[in-house]
């Protein structure tokens, strides 16, 4: 299962499973490739799909994550160092959806840092306008080797509002000393050892 409150990868908590039902290794699978994609230096992203019809919206049981939909899959030009997603991607994200009669049921993207929350082109650009569609917001680009990663998931309202259900940052303060360790440690001195 996904995890927030907790941190994700290492050890999921409870606070996302009233919203989403994402399998551990979906989950893992999800932030390698997020990272990857990125690179370390740009944001990156995915639709996060379920099967159509096994839990209706109306429903109080959390939608089953099963595949996600990667925004450069999609639109091969849309890593920009933001995102900007071409309306043929969301021809092909339909599409999918059709074949696989699969729903979008959240989507999730990269932010450098540990802010997991919205930034101002976030809120005024929905990747889906439905009241109810939920945003994640992973932090540190996806980075594994930052340890446990913050998430922040939004829920949009309509009309370019928004409820943070869960902005998690409060490691905030062990990112940099952990890159400080990790730089020292593979530091190697010009001079030779005795």
């Amino acid at each position: 299962m996904l995890g927030l409150r907790g941190r994700t990868r290492d050890n999921p908590s409870e606070a996302l499973r009233a919203y989403l039902d994402v399998p551990k290794p979906l989950w893992d699978e999800l932030v390698a490739e997020l990272h990857t994609r990125g690179a370390g230096v740009r944001e990156s992203g995915a639709f996060l799909l379920a099967p159509r019809g096994v839990t209706p919206p109306t429903s109080s049981l959390p939608p089953t994550v099963v595949a996600a939909a990667y925004y450069d899959d999609l639109d091969a030009a849309c890593l920009t160092g933001g995102i900007t997603m071409s309306g043929t991607a969301y021809d092909r994200l339909w599409e999918r959806c059709r074949q696989e009669e699969l729903r979008v049921v959240a989507d999730i993207h990269t932010h450098p840092g540990q802010w997991v929350g919205q930034s101002h082109i976030d809120r005024a650009n929905p990747m889906m306008a439905l009241v109810g569609h939920l945003a994640l917001i992973i932090g540190n680009f996806a980075d594994p080797d930052d340890g446990p990663l913050p998430v922040g998931v939004h829920r949009y309202l309509g009309n370019n509002e928004w409820e943070t259900l869960s902005e998690n940052e409060s490691s905030a303060h062990r990112a940099p000393a952990r890159r400080l360790r990790r730089w020292l440690r593979d530091l190697r001195p010009p001079w030779p050892r005795r």
